[in-house]
């Protein structure tokens, strides 16, 4: 029995010791952060021509055409345009104009200034955004063939705005 109750009072002990130790004291907190609104290119495709220009056909050059793709922050609103001279330049130095449109059927021209008609709000920082561009070469221009034309290196500038 002394046993019992020496083996007892060292199991309150402990247990008293272990209440003693169960309070607590807590604080509360938050975190914050700021997400800036942001936009970034992961592409934009050259345009080539795959048809030659043919300066005797009364038919337009229909045959270039190319895409930019970006994703911007959720809920940021953004608008594209493309700068750059609209002519290229052949090895024996003649012009050839050509000009960038918004639609397949080469009706609306693509911007070359912000706040123009390519415009959108993204939906998800994980949806590609994809702008399609599509080029002309007007007929009847009086250049050199055969010839190769292109614009300069970096020429054409695709920027979106937001």
């Amino acid at each position: 029995m002394k046993r019992f109750m020496m083996v007892l009072m060292v199991v309150l002990l402990v247990g008293v010791g272990g209440s003693a130790m169960a309070a607590t004291a807590t604080a509360g907190f938050t975190v914050t952060a700021t997400a800036a609104k942001s936009c970034s290119i992961t592409t934009a495709s050259d345009v080539n021509f795959a048809a030659a220009y043919d300066p005797t056909s009364a038919t337009d050059n229909d045959s270039g055409s190319g895409a930019a793709t970006f994703r911007c922050t959720k809920n940021t609103a953004w608008d594209a345009y493309i700068t750059g001279a609209r002519a290229m330049t052949g090895v024996l130095l003649d012009t050839l104009n050509f000009e960038l449109y918004t639609t397949a059927a080469r009706n609306v021209v693509f911007p070359s200034v912000s706040g123009a008609t390519v415009s959108g709000n993204a939906a998800s920082k994980n949806t590609d955004i994809t702008v399609n561009y599509f080029g002309r070469i007007p007929n009847g221009q009086d250049v050199s063939a055969p010839d190769n034309y292109t614009t300069a290196l970096g020429g054409m500038v695709f920027t979106v705005n937001y």
